[in-house]
C-alpha cells in the first residue's frame, strides 16, 4: 500500500491528467457526479499499472479527498516522500513518521502548503508536526513488526500470529511467464497439477492473458481419478505488468 500511495501523490502532483481528475473528483457536489469522477480516475489509474482495488480507493479517499486537501498538499506530501526516502537512504536506517514529522515541523515554509490557517496562539511547530503527520502514514519496521489482525466472530481475545511464522509457512508458487504461446495454457495447467498452486505473469490489460485464466478455471485439473477445478486467490500489479494466482482448494491441504 505504501508504494501505491506514493506513485499516487507523484501523480497527483506532476501528471497534468491526474491531478485534473483528482481536482475534479475533489470538487464534484452530487454523489453521481463523484462516482462518475472516481471511475475516471480508477481507469486513468489502471493506465498507469496502479491497483484500484477497493482497499487502495478506501486509502486514496481517506489520504486524499480528506477536506482541506489540494494541489498544493499533493505537492507537499510527493516533496515531504520524497525528503523522508532520500533521509532514510543517506542514513541506512528507517525513520519512523513521528521522528521525521518532527523533524520537518521545524520549517514555517510548510505552513501555506498546509491547507489550514495556523493558529495564532499555541505552539506553531507542535500544530505543525501534527498537521505533517496526519499527512503521513505508517510503513517499514512498524509494519512488519505488527501481528497479523485476524476477525473472528465467535472467538474473542485469541493471541494474533506472529507475522514472520506465518511467512515461513506459506508456498511461494512457480510463477508461468505469459508469452503469448500455445504452450502458456500447458505450462500452466502443468503447475497447478504437480503443486495445486501457480502464478502466471503477463501485461497490465492483455486480453490473451485474461483469456488464459478465465480458461484454467473451467478446465479440471486431473489429480488421481478425481478432476478439480481451481480458483483465483491473488492478483498483483505492478510497473513491469500484473500476475494472477490460482490455486486447487482440495490439493492444499
Amino acid at each position: 500500500m505504501d508504494g501505491v500511495l506514493t506513485s499516487f501523490a507523484k501523480l497527483a502532483s506532476s501528471d497534468p491528467g491526474i491531478s485534473a481528475l483528482v481536482r475534479d473528483l475533489r470538487s464534484a457536489q452530487s454523489h453521481r457526479e463523484r462516482v462518475s469522477q472516481w471511475l475516471e480516475l480508477n481507469s486513468a489509474l489502471e493506465g498507469e499499472n496502479l491497483p484500484t482495488t477497493p482497499a487502495v480507493q478506501m486509502a486514496l479517499s481517506a489520504r486524499f479527498l480528506r477536506p482541506g486537501m489540494s494541489q498544493a498538499t499533493d505537492v507537499l506530501l510527493d516533496g515531504l516522500l520524497s525528503e523522508w526516502s532520500s533521509l532514510e537512504a543517506a542514513l541506512g536506517l528507517e525513520i519512523e513518521p513521528r521522528t521525521f514529522a518532527y523533524l520537518m515541523s521545524a520549517d514555517p515554509n510548510l505552513d501555506q502548503s498546509l491547507g489550514v490557517a495556523p493558529p495564532t496562539d499555541g505552539d506553531l511547530r507542535t500544530w505543525r508536526f501534527n498537521a505533517l503527520l496526519s499527512l503521513l502514514w505508517p510503513r517499514g519496521s512498524w509494519l512488519r513488526t505488527r501481528p497479523l489482525e485476524l476477525w473472528r466472530s465467535f472467538q474473542e481475545d485469541s493471541p494474533a500470529p506472529d507475522r514472520s511464522l506465518l511467512a515461513q509457512r506459506l508456498v511461494v508458487p512457480d510463477e508461468v511467464v505469459f508469452s503469448g504461446d500455445d504452450s502458456d495454457g500447458n505450462n500452466l495447467a502443468s503447475v497447478l497439477e504437480r503443486d495445486g498452486i501457480a502464478r502466471v505473469r503477463g501485461v497490465s490489460g492483455n486480453r490473451e492473458l485474461r483469456d488464459l485464466v478465465l480458461r484454467s478455471l473451467v478446465i479440471p485439473v486431473e489429480d488421481g481419478v478425481l478432476q478439480l477445478f481451481p480458483r483465483v486467490v491473488g492478483l498483483r500489479r505492478s510497473p513491469s505488468g500484473m500476475s494472477v494466482e490460482l490455486e486447487v482448494p482440495e490439493m492444499m491441504g
